[in-house]
């Protein structure tokens, strides 16, 4: 199977919505005022009240209640109020799979629990963009949900052969496809026209050094998807335990440690109520 049969006409490969587009080219041009971008985003009712759900969620654990989108944009920033644009717009285009196939609470548990301790990594080391990183944390197994949707038997073919021979479900998918989930899921953001930092975050998760230009961040998610997978906050449906690589961790000049241990408190602290924050909102 080459990577493109899963991308040909008639698959099931969601599209973003044109409200995204225009928002983003919108953040893009310095000239567009607070108001501008708001009257982008009220054109869709849903994602502004879902966007405002939150930006008063305890995710920001501001004091003051946000009523509008031009003073979230104004407190937020353009970027920042982009990143969770897009991370709306996909929590909403990957909703109706079917409980059968997998188990998209826990999926998206998982996904967001590597997004939070990607930005708190973000924090604690300041190498990377504390937005962004989030997105593509929650970003970094999308192509699990393309191999799953558009190749259900081969899915549980996957997942089967991960489980009898106790490999991981990338080295299965690998085996079955001919690629794994990290190049879909590139491939994926490539197509969507997204930042190159989510794309080579995503396409490179699993190998960091081979990203051309987004070697930290993709490192960054690397090491966060094992400290969700280790701390079982959610699932993608890995069954066995993932070692932080060591790799990653030259590339980011860090060492396990303390403050390691402090990331994973923070993002058990935090877990929760991201994960209400993300999921609830976009019921």
């Amino acid at each position: 199977m080459k990577l493109d049969d899963l991308f040909k006409s008639g698959s099931s490969i969601p599209s973003l919505p044109q409200v995204y587009f225009k928002f983003k080219d919108a953040v893009a041009d310095p000239d567009t005022t607070f108001e501008e971008l708001a009257s982008v985003l009220e054109c869709d009712p849903g994602l502004t009240v879902q966007l405002l759900k939150i930006v008063n969620s305890p995710f920001f654990g501001f004091s003051n209640q946000v009523e509008t989108v031009p003073h979230a944009i104004s407190i937020l920033g353009n970027n920042q109020i982009n990143e969770l644009v897009l991370s709306a717009c996909v929590l909403d285009r990957f909703k109706n799979i079917s409980p059968e196939i997998i188990d998209m609470q826990l999926f998206w548990e998982h996904s967001i629990a590597c997004g939070l301790a990607a930005k708190i990594m973000s924090q604690h080391f300041n190498n990377v963009n504390a937005d962004s990183i989030f997105v593509a944390g929650l970003l970094h197994d999308i192509g699990r949900l393309i191999i799953c949707t558009n190749t259900p038997s081969l899915f549980s073919e996957i997942f089967l052969k991960g489980q009898n021979e106790k490999i991981s479900l990338l080295k299965a998918e690998k085996s079955i496809l001919g690629f794994g989930h990290d190049e879909v899921g590139g491939e994926l953001m490539k197509r969507w026209k997204l930042p190159k930092i989510h794309e080579e975050s995503v396409r490179y998760h699993h190998t960091p050094a081979k990203s051309p230009s987004f070697k930290k961040e993709a490192a960054t998610i690397n090491i966060a998807n094992s400290i969700a997978q280790n701390l079982l906050l959610g699932s993608s449906g890995e069954l066995l335990d993932s070692k932080i690589k060591k790799e990653s961790l030259e590339i980011l000049d860090i060492k396990p440690g303390e403050t390691f241990l402090k990331i994973r408190e923070e993002v058990q602290e935090q877990y929760q109520n991201t994960v209400q924050t993300f999921l609830q909102t976009s019921s």
